[in-house]
């Protein structure tokens, strides 16, 4: 009766506590195909681990933004990087120049912080409260979760919406001219 006990116990755990492949798993399933058709499950995969990294050691923002260009751009096939680099050309060219496209990206990185940002810093402090006195696998599970809120078609749409509305209504076109192969566009409205 007292194995039965203890595995019983054991097992409401490993229910209620899902270990950090689990929840990877399960975040893989939120972003895919839902959201993406450009990268592979095995893409999207590897992604979320080396952005889990990025996330457990940066300690700001800024510091986030700057590593999570590595991981991204490591996740990409080299026909992918060059679609990549196409599209982010055609953009430039339509924009008016790098420069342009600059102005154009900080501006909608702003209008990004200034819808969640507030809430990505509570998110980051709830972890690092958590993260005390438990395992590695369990401070990947945490950020795993708080990925699973982020990285959703309702959250997509409400960023995307922040972003349009800080470009002009001719730029923001030629920056979804190529949404239909990056993103399952009938889940997200375009329209400016």
């Amino acid at each position: 009766m007292k194995h039965l006990l203890l595995f019983s116990l054991v097992l409401g755990f490993s229910v209620a506590y899902p270990s950090s492949s689990e929840q990877l798993e399960l975040l893989i399933d939120q972003v895919y195909p839902d959201i993406s058709t450009y990268l592979t499950r095995d893409q999207i995969r590897t992604l979320f681990e080396e952005l889990s990294v990025v996330v457990h050691k940066a300690r700001t923002l800024e510091e986030i933004a700057k590593a999570m260009s590595k991981p991204i751009i490591n996740t990409l096939t080299p026909e992918q990087k060059s679609e990549c680099w196409e599209s982010i050309q055609k953009a430039q060219k339509g924009f008016g120049g790098f420069q342009q496209l600059k102005v154009i990206f900080f501006h909608s990185m702003d209008a990004v912080q200034e819808f969640m940002g507030d809430s990505m810093e509570k998110d980051r402090a709830e972890v690092v409260g958590k993260s005390s006195g438990i395992t590695e696998d369990e401070k990947l599970t945490l950020i795993y979760e708080v990925f699973r809120q982020y990285f959703n078609i309702e959250f997509g749409q409400k960023v995307m919406d922040t972003v349009k509305y800080s470009m002009t209504e001719r730029d923001w076109l030629i920056a979804t001219a190529d949404a239909a192969q990056y993103l399952k566009v009938e889940n997200f409205n375009l329209v400016y």
